[in-house]
């Protein structure tokens, strides 16, 4: 599959959780791009000729028809698929991430480095390195089964902490009251006692009286008759 030295890179997507636990994503969308001369120019949709890629620049690579995309799949594997690249050094950018997870700086700009020889001057194999980490290959170029279970090398989204946080205040704990205590009761309308409260008062205050006096002017009628 890879001619020359020339190399189809490869890794897989994890996406990290709170309590440390991970999945595979499927569909993060992906692109690849360089830099020449200070310029970010991303791998072209269009077929290579002569094994030589085209490179585009573009201010919106996620929606820009030219970009050629890569998808992860179930297995969070991001395969670049018969489109080699010959030694360099090149960049995976997350266009998009997948729903609840974070779209950090780092998944922007994952390095692959590609070595100029299968071989160094030892006959040590020369990998290909995603991130830092090496990518395994076959002679085919195929990702096997097995390189798909071991799932090497890897990149991490992390859950999107703002999607899991609400921004409301807490529930208060059950059974505390989230407004102040007030009286019971007549008069609960305040500490003092209503104006309806006054007039009540005052008509039994003024019934009283009259009742007193009524009595006194009784008992002082009849010691005058007892006491002519």
């Amino acid at each position: 599959k890879n001619v020359g030295y020339v190399r189809d890179p490869y890794f897989f997507k994890f996406g990290v959780h709170p309590d440390g636990t991970s999945r595979r994503l499927a569909g993060a969308i992906f692109a690849i791009y360089r830099i020449v001369d200070g310029q970010k120019l991303y791998l072209d949709l269009s077929p290579a000729t002569d094994l030589k890629n085209k490179w585009v620049a573009s201010t919106d690579a996620l929606h820009d028809d030219r970009v050629n995309k890569f998808v992860s799949d179930k297995d969070g594997l991001v395969n670049t698929g018969e489109r080699f690249l010959s030694a360099g050094t090149y960049y995976f950018e997350e266009l998009q991430s997948v729903p609840g997870y974070e779209l950090d700086e780092k998944s922007r700009a994952i390095k692959i480095e590609i070595p100029d020889s299968w071989l160094d001057d030892d006959d040590n194999y020369r990998y290909v390195l995603i991130d830092g980490q090496p990518m395994k290959e076959n002679i085919g170029g195929i990702v096997t089964p097995e390189m798909i279970s071991i799932g090497n090398p890897r990149v991490y989204n992390y859950t999107d902490r703002s999607s899991t946080s609400s921004e409301s205040d807490p529930t208060p704990p059950t059974g505390q009251s989230d407004q102040l205590d007030k009286p019971t009761g007549a008069g609960a309308t305040g500490y003092l006692p209503a104006m309806s409260d006054w007039q009540n008062l005052s008509l039994v205050l003024i019934g009283i009286g009259l009742l007193t006096l009524a009595t006194y002017f009784l008992i002082k009628h009849k010691k005058a008759r007892n006491h002519p």
